[in-house]
């Protein structure tokens, strides 16, 4: 199982945010970054938890997010 580098996760994910000014052009792009920030933060829960399968589960979902 690959892990995550989460430094780098959040710092692209916050460098981005802060890139884009909030319109109605770009609404997808910050909905894609706010799930890119959910599906961090749920990773780092299940990982605090110690829960293999979900650790698991959003380690595979966030490396092909990233593709």
């Amino acid at each position: 199982m690959n892990t995550i580098n989460l430094e780098k996760m959040w710092e692209s994910v916050i460098a981005e945010t802060h890139k884009i000014k909030p319109n109605k052009n770009n609404l997808l792009e910050r909905e894609k970054l706010f799930t890119l920030q959910i599906l961090l933060g749920q990773y780092e829960l299940a990982k605090y938890k110690k829960d293999t399968k979900f650790v698991k589960f959003y380690t595979d979902v966030l490396e092909n997010y990233k593709k």
